[in-house]
């Protein structure tokens, strides 16, 4: 997806953002789209949710920073660049993560810090 076609689908669903140095940043509170894929640079700083449980591929410079939960249903890989820094759970259906529930959980060790180290190593990277 082009960076005018997301701009465009953002002021069409009233979602309110800016554009900074090259960078799409999100601040609608809550944030729910149904697109397959994103421009580089996009940023979520929003104070709420991003549900993106369409989205089936996602640019290695793109920032989840918002305050809430983050939904990437369809989601089949995830660059080893992402890092996750949303506020609270992460919901990775396709890849068998729902970080509230999920197995893979350590007493004591944020969850969140156990996926990011995950995407680190590359065990969800299959470009």
């Amino acid at each position: 997806m082009t960076r005018e076609e997301f701009i465009q689908i953002l002021i069409n669903e009233n979602i309110n953002h800016m554009e900074i140095g090259g960078k799409i940043i999100v601040t609608s509170y809550n944030v729910d789209l149904g697109v397959k894929s994103l421009p580089p640079g996009v940023e979520f700083t929003n104070p709420g949710y991003v549900y993106l449980d369409s989205l089936e591929s996602i640019p290695p410079d793109t920032k989840f920073k918002n305050g809430r939960s983050l939904s990437l249903y369809s989601l089949k890989s995830i660059p080893k660049e992402i890092v996750f820094e949303n506020g609270t759970v992460i919901w990775l259906d396709s890849l068998g993560i729902n970080s509230n529930q999920w197995e893979g959980n350590l007493e004591g060790i944020n969850t969140r810090r156990i996926i990011n180290k995950m995407i680190e190593l590359g065990l969800f990277d299959r470009r």
